[in-house]
């Protein structure tokens, strides 16, 4: 099979830490375990060479566990590799003069590499090592990498045990692990790489069926929205959009989102002046023009077929008729964007049939609050 298919495949399966301890149990009952670290290090140090040869001087900070091996065994398969790499490796947990900046100069680093508690993480981060990543997150110019799990990121919830290492790339052995999926561990992850090890694979693939797959691990997904054989665009729910006349595409991703997990009917109300672009653009898409603004309402109004309305993505305009619409409809609503402000608490605070979706900064604002560490 296609490398690119085996691997796209393998980062759908999204594994917890139960059933990746079960399938290193079942794995080292037919290797040892320090050869499947060894096999685990040669295929970092492998991935490494294809992808960052450029990069020279390496710090490795490892851990006192599995994860912290892995990344040891990184470090001697890339120095059995090519001499001209600078590595130096420090264990903080067991050395804290390691971690003294009078002692390590983190901009003589080109990566920095993470290896320090990976999946077993069960309490916060000591201080020094708080620290220490505080020191590495400020580095502009040095690209960061965690091995398995950024360290302080719980591998299940995606919480963060008081603070984290943030990487650019997370390279997650085997299988992607549940918290790499979830805010916040999600934004400390970065980029994900999915690195297969010949030894794990015929393991993880009897476990697979144990798995949440990416695609279909919500119970929703299975019960509500996984396609039947007798479904047609009527039975898959109808779901209308207001298009922006200034920020068009925002409404039209959200549509496309709506399409890509199975909506049957994906209905824009679309400014006149753009009907004829999104037509040919989006012939998938039925497209009803609107004048104005009072325009709009009283063709929402009208609409007897869609089963939600998604609303503000892209909006600059103000809202007090929509929010008077909603008051009166027994139809789904999601807000989103321009139409998200005071108001919409304050006045659709009992509205049940009703959901927002605030960015990060949408939603202090609803709360009254412009404070970053709220």
């Amino acid at each position: 099979m296609n490398e690119f298919i085996i691997y796209a495949m393998n980062r759908l399966m999204i594994y917890t830490k139960s059933l990746v301890k079960s399938v290193d149990e079942e794995t080292l009952k037919n290797i040892s375990e320090e050869k499947l670290i060894d096999e685990v290090g040669k295929a970092l140090a492998d991935h490494f060479i294809c992808h960052h040869s450029d990069k020279k001087k390496i710090l490795i900070i490892a851990g006192p566990g599995n994860n912290g091996a892995d990344g040891v065994a990184m470090a001697k398969n890339l120095k059995e590799h090519k001499s001209d790499f600078k590595i130096q490796t420090i264990h903080p947990l067991k050395d804290s003069k390691s971690i003294d900046e009078n002692n390590l100069d983190l901009n003589a680093f080109d990566v920095i590499i993470d290896s320090v508690l990976g999946i077993s993480i069960n309490k916060n981060l000591p201080e020094s090592l708080v620290s220490l990543f505080k020191k590495i997150e400020k580095l502009k110019s040095c690209f960061k990498i965690s091995i398995d799990v950024p360290t302080g990121v719980d591998a299940d919830t995606g919480k963060v045990w008081g603070a984290a290492f943030k990487a650019d790339e997370t390279w997650t052995v085997g299988r992607t692990k549940l918290g790499l999926n979830l805010l916040p561990g999600l934004n400390h992850a970065g980029t994900v790489r999915v690195i297969n090890i010949n030894s794990l694979e015929a393991t993880f693939k009897k476990f697979d069926s144990q798995a949440l797959n990416f695609l279909t691990c919500n119970p929703l997904w299975l019960e509500k929205i996984k396609p039947k054989k007798s479904d047609h665009k009527y039975s898959r729910g109808k779901t209308a959009f207001v298009m922006s006349e200034k920020f068009p595409g925002a409404s039209l991703m959200a549509a496309k989102a709506s399409d890509a997990i199975g909506a049957g009917y994906v209905h824009i109300y679309c400014p006149e002046v753009l009907l004829s672009l999104s037509q040919l653009l989006h012939p998938g898409f039925v497209f009803t023009p609107y004048k104005n603004k009072k325009d709009l309402i009283h063709q929402l109004e009208e609409d007897s077929n869609s089963d939600a309305f998604c609303f503000g993505p892209g909006w600059t305009e103000k809202t007090q008729a929509l929010f008077r619409f909603i008051k009166h409809s027994k139809k789904k609503f999601v807000l989103d964007g321009g139409a998200l402000n005071q108001k919409t608490v304050n006045e659709l605070s009992e509205v049940e049939n009703l959901v927002l979706t605030p960015h990060e900064g949408e939603l202090k604002k609803l709360n009254g609050s412009d404070n970053d560490n709220d």
